[in-house]
């Protein structure tokens, strides 16, 4: 037969049944009682059943209750429940019960430090900032490092933690892992932003720095040409004063244009037969054949429009004269051909015959002679002053300046004299300069050269060469370009595109501007290129480097001058 024990239903039933015999059947029939009083007195008599106490004697005898099995304390029987099942954490290690009778559930400690819900550190875990109880584990050893590194005090700090650690590959690799989001990365971070560290070579020059310098040969030039410019107004002045005066040059100039008078000859002797040669040139004899122009030597002159001059006798007999015209004669005649009166007037007489003849100027008065200049160097724009003589007054001539190109410019002529020339040559571009012939050309067809040198008119022009960069685990303008960390540094040596200069452009100023630089880094130009050099081949070397945790971003400039209207690079047309 199997037992079971009581519930608490059956206890309760048991007690009130005991309740009932004990009382009788009188009380509560007919009556209704509180049944929380009832309750409680089922309780009380209920402990009293559970005593067994017997009924007092000399009450009347009852039928005995059936025997009911004891009931147990409901308290001390109480046990603790079995708690639900709970879902399980994915972020949040349980390590498995220890085997064995007694063994207890163990919960593992919570994480902490930077970006974890603890409050204290587990040794060797980084938390990564912005994440919620995630750490990298490192090493112990690697811990301590990073614990350095976090309360380094400057970057020379760091970087002797480095060389004094010299990890291997295997150690730089967990450190690695362990540096990102860790207090040492945010150390590190703030110390690049408080030091800008050193430049170890070169030397940084900005935009400014480079207007600057344009501004500066701009004003060297403007300089030069206000000079040049004053020493051909000097010369100018000094060419005028040397002139003949006014009244001597009208006449050189309308004398032989008028109508020469023919010379007196009543009541005198002689005849004049031939004059040769004809035309008769300044300078040269001139033999006049006739009769009776007496054994005694007389006199010969020339009639050049009002003007008489005369003529210097080789020999004289009564039927041939033998005389040269002088350089006077030549003053009256002028620049070109002219119509006169060789007169012969005999010992004795104030008359003679006379004959037409024409008259030609000294053929070497006629070239004309380039003494000096200004300046030699001949600029668009600048006033030129030649000075020299036989440049002929009465008709301007031209001069033109002819470049090794085979290109020619005229000058234009502002003041033409017979001892000067004055003008300027307009603006030309797209030329360019070097060696130039000078030529004068007078209105008798007569030329004088001098040879010169053409500047044309400069400019300048800036061509930035693309930038290069280096970084070691840095991040440009604020912004993280990720990467590998480093830790020995980065190197790169930079070359230009190689590049020729064209005809008349030059390099006058080369350097390195740099862009954008955070941390250690350097630039040093290794190979400079030729300067001053016209029409040669442009090249040049850069090394940059960059550091640990250290950026720098660099850009070749170059500053090139030539004239204007060409460019600067060939392949740039």
């Amino acid at each position: 037969m199997v037992f079971r024990k009581p519930s608490r239903l059956i206890a309760a039933m048991g007690a009130l049944a005991m309740f009932m015999f004990v009382s009788g059947p009188a009380a509560g029939v007919g009556e209704k009682s509180d049944p929380k009083e009832t309750k409680s007195e089922q309780v009380q008599t209920s402990e009293k059943a559970t005593v067994g106490d017997a009924p007092e004697p000399g009450s009347k005898k009852q039928a005995p209750a059936p025997e009911l099995p004891k009931v147990r304390d409901t308290k001390r029987a109480r046990q603790k429940p079995t708690p639900p099942p709970q879902k399980a954490d994915p972020k949040r290690k349980v390590e498995p019960p220890r085997s064995g009778a007694g063994a207890e559930r163990i919960r593992p400690p919570t994480p902490s430090g930077p970006g974890t819900r603890g409050d204290t550190k587990a040794p060797g875990s980084f938390g990564r900032p912005g994440t919620k109880g995630t750490s990298v584990q490192a090493s112990p050893e690697i811990g301590r490092f990073l614990d350095r590194l976090s309360s380094a005090g400057s970057l020379e700090e760091v970087r002797a933690t480095f060389e004094e650690k010299q990890l291997s590959q295997a150690e730089l690799q967990e450190l690695r892992r362990g540096l990102k989001g860790s207090p040492a990365e945010a150390r590190l971070r703030t110390l690049l932003a408080n030091d800008q560290g050193k430049k170890t070579k070169g030397a940084s020059r900005s935009l400014a720095a480079l207007e600057a310098r344009k501004k500066e040969l701009d004003t060297q030039r403007v300089k030069l040409r206000s000079q040049k410019r004053n020493q051909a107004e000097t010369m100018l002045v000094r060419a005028k004063a040397r002139l003949p005066s006014a009244g001597r040059t009208i006449r050189d100039r309308t004398s032989s244009a008028l109508a020469p008078p023919r010379p007196p000859a009543e009541g005198a002797p002689g005849r004049i037969t031939s004059v040769s040669p004809s035309p008769v040139r300044i300078g040269t004899s001139l033999v006049i054949s006739g009769s009776e122009f007496g054994a005694a030597q007389g006199r010969v002159g020339v009639y050049v429009g009002r003007d008489l001059e005369y003529c210097d006798i080789a020999s004289w007999s009564d039927g041939r004269i033998t005389a040269t015209l002088t350089e006077s004669i030549a003053a009256r005649v002028g620049e070109s051909e002219a119509s006169g009166f060789v007169w012969v007037k005999p010992n004795g007489y104030d008359t003679g015959p006379s004959e037409e003849i024409r008259i030609q100027p000294d053929p070497d008065s006629l070239i004309p002679r380039i003494d000096r200049l200004s300046d030699d160097t001949v600029e668009p724009g600048l006033l030129l002053v030649i000075e020299g003589s036989h440049f002929l007054s009465e008709r301007n001539g031209t001069v033109q300046m002819r470049l090794e190109s085979g290109e020619s410019f005229d000058l234009s002529i502002t003041e033409w004299t017979d001892g000067y020339v004055a003008g300027t040559f307009e603006d030309i571009s797209g030329v360019v300069g070097g060696t130039a012939l000078l030529t004068l050309r007078n209105h008798a067809g007569q030329e004088a050269t001098r040879s010169v040198t053409f500047q044309p008119h400069l400019v300048l022009r800036t061509f930035r060469f693309p930038p290069n960069t280096v970084h070691c685990e840095a991040w440009m303008s604020g912004t993280d370009r990720g990467g590998p960390l480093c830790f020995v540094g980065q190197k790169e040596t930079s070359s230009s595109h190689s590049l020729f200069l064209d005809d008349g452009w030059e390099i006058i100023d080369f350097y390195v501007e740099e862009i954008d630089s955070l941390g250690w880094t350097g630039w040093e130009i290794t190979r400079a290129p030729l300067l001053n050099r016209t029409g040669v081949h442009f090249d040049f070397d850069v090394e940059i480097w960059a550091e640990m945790y250290s950026t720098i971003q660099v850009r070749p400039v170059a500053v090139g001058q030539g004239p204007s209207g060409v460019d600067l690079w060939p392949m740039y047309r």
